[in-house]
């Protein structure tokens, strides 16, 4: 820095909230403040290896560090358990925090290439959760018009059955030619 010139210091109160930083605190032993992100602490705590740990995906860890490449099935068992992780915690996983996670993977193992981490330019954990909420929309979908409740008071019988699900069969079951000539 040239003589003369100081650095600029912005003081903001500790109660400024921020949209993009969450709250801007102050550290109480310095005269410094630093921005805490709020909605996107639960990140920080994702990392791969944090999450392989708490999985428990011992037979990926023993990996890490090693020059040799991964096997396909531990690299795909990786992989998936990090995607599958994010659908049933609920976090959204964005492109690029799968990028971010891939590139950690790769610091873990460093005999794996980045080629072995991607499906048509896009990063396998990120088409591997978006299938796995696509499947789950889909399940959520059937169980919901698996519970089914009658819309009348009739009992049941093959014409209130056919009748209420589907209208183009024949209401009754004796419409139904026996011989087509």
């Amino acid at each position: 820095m040239p003589m003369g010139c100081r650095p600029i210091q912005a003081h903001t109160p500790s109660f400024a909230p921020s949209s993009v930083f969450g709250a801007i605190m102050a550290a109480p032993s310095s005269n410094h403040y630093s921005a805490v992100s709020e909605v996107n602490q639960p990140f920080a705590t994702n990392t791969a290896a944090v999450i392989l740990r708490e999985v428990g995906a011992t037979a990926v860890l023993k990996r890490v560090g090693r020059p040799e490449p991964l096997t396909p099935n531990l690299r795909r068992i990786a992989i998936n358990t990090i995607a599958d992780y994010f659908v049933m915690k609920k976090i959204p996983l964005s492109i690029s925090k799968s990028r971010n996670l891939d590139r950690e993977l790769l610091s873990l193992f460093p005999g794996d290439q980045e080629s072995n981490y991607k499906v048509s330019d896009r990063s396998r954990m990120y088409v591997r959760y978006n299938n796995r909420k696509r499947l789950e929309k889909h399940h959520a979908n059937v169980r919901r018009k698996l519970i089914w409740t009658p819309t009348t008071n009739e009992p049941f019988s093959p014409k209130t059955s056919v009748a209420s699900w589907s209208q183009t069969l024949p209401v009754e079951f004796d419409d139904v030619p026996d011989n087509m000539e």
